[in-house]
Parts: C-alpha cells; structure tokens; sequence
C-alpha cells in the first residue's frame, strides 16, 4: 500500500515496520530506535510524526548494537566512525565539489546527518544504505542482513532461481 500525505514521505508500507512493530522485531525499547534517529544512525521514513522502518533499517540496526554491544563501541564512537566513510569517492565528487561540501568538513558524523541535507533523499543514498558494509566485516554485514531483505527483493531472487 503506497500512501502519501503532506508533511510526509510517499511510503510503501507493504515494507516498512511502525516503531513498535521494528523495536519488537529487535527486541529493543522503541525509545532505543528514537536515540539512534536523533544520533543520526538511523534515518528512518516519516510520515508527520510517525517514524516506519525497512527491513534494511532493521537490520542497520542488528549491525549498530552489534558494533555497540559485542565490540565495545559507544554511540559517539559509532557516529564518528560513519562519518569517516569517503561519501565523496563513493559519489564520485570532484575534488572541487568536494571541498566546497559541508558534508566533507564534518568527519565528526555520518554525512547524511549533516544540517541541511534532506532526509527522504539520504535514505536512498548508497552511502547510507551501504555504511554497514563500511565498518563491519563482510561476513558480520551479511549476517545483519539475512532474513531482513526486501521481501520485494526476495521474492524476484527466487523467481530467478
């Protein structure tokens, strides 16, 4: 179900979890999931003042507390972490564009949290959507994501197959 409505992202909900549904799925307090969105770990879609959750942002999640429980991370340290990720090579900037971005200037935070930019197109942004693969190993990054993909995704995977 695509819905839409001012002051709001188009949403698919048919894929997006409420934020009890995701905090239950995590088995975590919701007020956990609203500490990650205001740390700007986690971006998820809103719509007014509701907060919903992908699969992937669920398992963006599994790899946080990953990093914060079993490595020892604090959330300081996580976000400083992410905001180490080049967005600039990733996105292919210029040398020129690049260091005329604010987002390049603040290493102290994820590039997508950096004022000014605007949500809705963060969360579709390969960096953001590929940051776990960034600060895990790649046998952790695909554990996080196994059961969590896009039953859209997995359900054409298997038509293939």
């Amino acid at each position: 179900m695509v819905s839409s409505r001012p002051g709001g992202e188009v949403l698919d909900r048919e894929f997006m979890y409420s934020i009890g549904d995701a905090a239950q799925l995590l088995e975590i307090h919701p007020q956990t999931l609203r500490l990650y969105d205001k740390e700007g770990l986690l971006l998820p879609a809103r719509q007014r003042q509701w907060r919903f959750y992908t699969p992937h942002d669920v398992a963006r999640v599994n790899a946080m507390r990953h990093l914060i429980h079993d490595a020892g991370m604090s959330l300081k340290g996580l976000c400083r972490l992410l905001g180490l990720i080049p967005c600039w090579d990733i996105m292919g900037c210029s040398t020129r564009r690049k260091n005329s971005c604010p987002r390049a200037a603040v290493r102290s935070q994820p590039c997508w949290s950096v004022n000014g930019n605007e949500r809705s197109e963060c969360r579709s942004c390969r960096v953001y959507l590929g940051a776990v693969e960034y600060v895990c190993d790649q046998d952790e990054a695909a554990s996080f994501f196994d059961g969590y993909a896009n039953p859209a995704a997995r359900s054409a995977k298997e038509t293939e197959d």
